[in-house]
């Protein structure tokens, strides 16, 4: 009887590597694609705008597209299509992408210094702020229609450029107009301005007032011996003095800044408030009176009354202890900590004088299964104190846990031959002493070190039999657990009409996974007699082969684009030649 035709409904996979979408290109660009199907690819072909710019059926799938010869500043649609060889069709998600060849974009600037209406005299520094989408490449200045110059760029601030201007060759009390075109390295330009600004050279009577501020001490604060105070004062020509008035009495003057008055807080009046005022006189004789402060002086501190603050941060309340345990505190105070007691069932245990205020707590030497209550008392340079809450410890230094663990290789029901390694994972609480190994209930090593390991030789055991593997865990309490599986000896060369595949199947990642690091990638591969060799691949190309279990390898992703897809398949051969091919499975890369 006739086997039924095999029928390939699967479509294949395709998708456009580069460009990326939403991209902006230029010149010529190598247009990719990834195709792929687990039989045969008919053929590949890459879209343009629903033309066809590329077809082909052998790797690499790619073009080389020149947006010279299309429209410029204009959007194309990008997909790519594969086909098998059973006329299965897939389409990949279409991308959009722009071209831009040519810089048609013109500059942009503003004038920062002078402002509009503004009066000036001397030399002034003239500041722009330009920008563009490439470069600037010069500024030219116009003054009342005139080029005079080009700016400079400044040393300090990224697109910011100055020209110095002398008005003192300008007409004085004239209106002159200042504008500039700011060029860039495609000559697109833009024109800025004009603003108008008045000249005036010539001295006029100051009629501008200074002006201040008191910066220390703040208004209504608490001081005490030598205060500072400080004056932060301006004006248009310059300031002449500082009078310093304090409860409307004047203490100091000064000429020089900054301006500061070292006040000696011990010779006024304790716990009163004082008035300080600040007179500002500019050299034309203008004086501005300061809006005044208030400040009170304590020089005389007040008794502390305050407690400190103090808690139990660890072990936490109900915890279960053992062997040697730190009790940790958190303490605080206005001033300053002099010791920390800590109390053990109500009876002062321990006196503690340095910080971090912690003990250590020997329960070892305290009966197995009993329970202790712990607080601490903290005082204060002035002898205050506060109280933790007690916390209730349990004492448990007798180990009554079991270990855990089974066989990880082989698996149970497992074609085995040859020499094999029996491998184990384990795990106790306090720690595996040893783990002892069983053929078909006899013993036939003890390993004392991690990893657990037995060197298992099944030539020497009954074949195509069926043999128990066990082991038992044992901790350093004596508290042992024991676990096995049973699997078959086959030392027999496989038969000669074996025709049965190899099961094979990539356990992690999943398909559709986002990866980012060095990642474990893990197969699983059986057969009904034995595997001979297994391949891992990423986009069809061969990364690792291995002979033996376990199947894994270790996949750096850290030199790979980011949001990039990639496709892994592993196949299995087994010793007849018999080989299968895994569904594969697709990951994103994401790496922060």
């Amino acid at each position: 009887m006739e086997n039924p035709i095999d029928l390939d409904e699967t479509p294949p996979l395709v998708h456009i590597t580069y460009p990326a979408n939403q991209s902006t290109l230029s010149g010529s660009v190598l247009v990719t694609a990834y195709a792929y199907d687990e039989r045969n690819l008919e053929k590949v072909r890459l879209y343009l705008d629903d033309s066809i710019i590329f077809q082909s059926n052998i790797e690499p799938y790619e073009v080389i597209w020149n947006t010279l010869l299309y429209k410029e500043d204009a959007s194309y649609i990008i997909n790519a299509e594969a086909e098998d060889s059973s006329g299965n069709k897939t389409f990949s998600k279409s991308i959009e992408v722009t071209i831009d060849n040519f810089d048609n974009i013109s500059p942009s600037g503003m004038f920062l210094y002078p402002s509009p209406g503004q009066s000036l005299n001397g030399i002034i520094k003239i500041s722009i702020q330009a920008e563009d989408n490439h470069q600037v490449d010069y500024i030219d200045l116009f003054i009342n229609g005139d080029s005079v110059g080009i700016f400079d760029a400044d040393p300090v601030v990224i697109n910011n450029y100055n020209y110095f201007w002398d008005t003192n060759n300008m007409p004085e009390d004239n209106i002159s107009t200042i504008h500039a075109k700011i060029y860039d390295n495609s000559n697109n330009y833009k024109v800025i301005g004009p603003i108008s600004v008045n000249i005036d050279n010539e001295n006029a009577p100051d009629l501008i007032f200074p002006q201040g501020t008191i910066t220390s001490p703040p208004s209504g604060s608490t001081i005490s011996g030598y205060a500072e105070i400080k004056v932060n004062a301006f004006d248009n020509i310059g300031i002449s003095q500082i009078n310093f008035f304090i409860n409307g009495d004047l203490y100091f003057s000064d000429t020089i800044p900054p301006y500061v008055y070292n006040w000696n807080t011990l010779l006024e009046e304790e716990d009163q408030n004082h008035n300080i005022n600040i007179n500002v006189i500019d050299f034309s004789g203008n004086l501005t009176s300061l809006y005044p402060i208030t400040v009170l002086v304590n020089n005389i501190e007040a008794p502390d009354l305050i407690p400190p603050n103090i808690v139990i941060y660890e072990p936490a309340a109900n915890q279960t202890v053992s062997g040697v345990v730190d009790i940790l505190t958190i303490t605080t105070d206005n001033d300053s900590i002099s010791k920390v007691e800590f109390y053990h069932n109500y009876d002062l245990a321990h006196t503690e004088y340095a910080p971090n205020y912690t003990h250590s707590w020997n329960t070892l030497i305290e009966q197995d299964n009993t329970e202790h209550i712990w607080y601490a008392v903290a005082y204060d340079a002035e002898n205050n104190f506060s109280q933790t809450d007690p916390i209730l410890l349990k004492v448990d230094n007798v180990d009554e846990i079991y270990p855990s663990g089974i066989i990880s290789y082989p698996y149970a029901g497992e074609n085995v031959s040859g020499i094999i390694t029996i491998e184990t994972d384990v795990y106790d609480n306090s720690g595996v002493s040893q783990v002892e190994f069983f053929i078909n209930d006899s013993s036939v090593f003890i390993d004392n070190e991690n990893p657990f390991n037995y060197d298992w030789n099944t030539l020497l055991y009954q074949e195509d039999q069926q043999h128990q593997l066990s082991i038992i865990i044992s901790d350093f309490n004596n508290n042992n657990f024991e676990t096995g599986i049973f699997v078959t000896v086959n030392n027999s060369p496989f038969p000669e009409n074996d025709n049965t595949y190899p099961y094979v199947s990539i356990l992690y990642p999943v398909s559709g996974q986002t990866i980012s690091d060095t990642i474990n990638v893990i197969g699983f591969a059986g057969d009904n007699h034995l595997i001979s060799q297994v391949q891992f691949l990423i986009n069809n190309e061969i990364i690792s082969t291995l002979n033996d279990t376990p199947f894994t390898f270790q996949w750096n992703t850290l030199e790979l684009d980011n949001n990039s897809e990639h496709i892994i398949i592993m196949t299995a051969e087994d010793q007849a030649g018999n080989v299968s091919t895994c569904q594969p499975v697709l990951v994103n890369i994401f790496n922060p």
